[in-house]
């Protein structure tokens, strides 16, 4: 049984990870200083699925490969 494997890193990783930079990561670290509540963890769980919904709605659904880099690469992003 032959296995191959797959890139996950094209350019719906890339806006999703510049989403993730430009929108989710002010917001948490505003809540983390005005409120002393940490996002970081549900920052990561809304941007895998926000993703993953859109881009089933577009017609053209994430691969494993993609929703574990943009899971993965959120998750360093935000915790800090």
């Amino acid at each position: 049984m032959k296995t191959s494997l797959e890139h996950g890193f094209n350019w719906k990783t890339i806006l999703a990870i510049l989403f993730v930079t430009a929108i989710i990561l002010p917001i948490s670290l505003y809540l983390y200083l005005m409120a002393s509540a940490y996002f970081a963890f549900g920052a990561i769980f809304v941007t895998a699925i926000l993703f993953s919904e859109l881009s089933r709605m577009i017609g053209a659904p994430l691969k494993k490969q993609e929703l574990f880099i943009i899971y993965a690469l959120a998750g360093e992003i935000t915790i800090i």
